[in-house]
């Protein structure tokens, strides 16, 4: 392989992983009802498979009318084989906004294919003029391709912690969401070697 084709293979591969890494997706969409929900203080959960590797990028909450949360919610990633926290982030008023929930940054989070997680956000209670939530049918939402909803879990803690009440099945509470990207393909990664081995090689 000449110097100017490794290059030019170089460059595409390159292009395509900052593709990817840029096209940040929401785990969870639907269409904002009319009406949103008082919430009692406690956790909502959402447990969920993988079918792919992704890597969480951000985690969110849900913004009723998307004017701006009036309380913090704290949300994290929990893994549900040990029940720990692998990530958490308090969305508040001054987070960003994307769609109908904002968000967070995290230090990305790797989630494997084959594994189960639950997603939870923490609610303190309405009360008066507190953040409303919702309450969506699952064949409502628009799930990301690479997750399988596995059920709804709560708890009435007074803070973020692991919920074990459930699962609920028909619908889901938002609540948490959080944004992703693919994980790059072992392909890919395998290729940008070869290429850094064939440069190499010419040196």
């Amino acid at each position: 392989m000449t110097g100017r084709a490794i290059a030019c293979v170089a460059a595409a591969c390159l292009f395509v992983a900052g593709n990817m890494a840029q096209a940040q997706s929401a785990a969870y969409s639907f269409a904002d009802p009319v009406n949103g929900f008082s919430s009692t203080q406690g956790n909502d959960g959402v447990q969920f498979r993988l079918t792919a590797d992704i890597r969480v990028t951000a985690l969110g909450y849900y913004d009723r009318n998307q004017n701006g949360l009036s309380q913090s919610h704290p949300v994290g990633i929990y893994s549900v084989s040990s029940q720990s926290l692998l990530a958490s982030a308090t969305v508040g008023a001054g987070s960003s906004l994307v769609g109908l929930f904002r968000y967070e940054s995290i230090t990305p989070l790797d989630l494997s294919a084959g594994e189960s997680y639950r997603l939870v956000g923490f609610h303190p209670g309405t009360g008066v003029g507190g953040d409303l939530y919702q309450i969506i049918p699952v064949g409502s939402v628009t799930i990301a391709s690479p997750i399988v909803h596995e059920g709804n879990y709560n708890n009435l803690d007074s803070m973020l912690s692991y919920p074990t009440n459930g699962p609920a099945m028909t619908n889901i509470f938002f609540g948490p969401n959080f944004l992703y990207v693919p994980e790059p393909s072992t392909g890919l990664l395998t290729l940008l070697a070869a290429i850094a081995l064939a440069a190499r090689r010419r040196m």
